[in-house]
This record gives C-alpha cells, structure tokens and sequence, in this order.
C-alpha cells in the first residue's frame, strides 16, 4: 500500500499484489485492522496529505494530484471527512498559523 500510495488502487488490484481472493482479504483485513481497506488507504493518503502540506507552501490541488486523487474537491472531501477540517483550514491552521 505505501508503494501505491501515489495511485488510484483498486481492491481487485490489492488482492492480486498479495494473492488473496477480494472478499477473504477484505475480511481478515478489518479484523485485524478494524479499517476496510478502502478505509486504511485514504487514512494513509490523508496522513501522507498532511505531511506534504505541512513541509512547505503547496497547493492543495498539487497535494491531491500527488497522492493520486484525480478530483480536488473529492480529496477535500475525503480529507474533511477523516479530520475535521478542509485541507485549506489545515494548511491556513499549521502553516500560516491562522
């Protein structure tokens, strides 16, 4: 998953990489995990996400197209989602300390 991280991933995609069938790696995976994989991916990504905001002035449709995401608003979205704030609020909040 960190190899892909720059990517579109899809689970058929995932469960050829480690020869699993889909459904059984889905299954084991959110056991151990308690994330679907769709789910531990994009926390990955909005992980990685903030990292690239935080380590110097980088738009946020730049960051959104370097860790894969082909629409800007769906990154917003998704990053909102897991943290609470736009990934403009974030940026605004830790780098130009609004």
């Amino acid at each position: 998953m960190h190899q892909k991280i720059n990517e579109k991933v899809s689970l058929s995609e995932l469960s050829d990489l480690v020869q699993l069938s889909p459904a059984y790696l889905s299954r084991v995976f959110k056991e151990i995990t308690g994330y679907s994989i769709i789910e531990f991916f994009n926390k990955m990504k909005i992980d990685k996400a903030k990292e690239l905001i935080l380590a110097g002035d980088i738009k946020i449709k730049a960051v959104a197209q370097t860790l894969g995401f082909t629409d800007e608003f769906y990154f917003s979205r998704i990053f909102k989602r897991m943290t609470g704030i736009s990934p403009s609020e974030f940026q605004s909040k830790n780098v130009h300390g609004f």
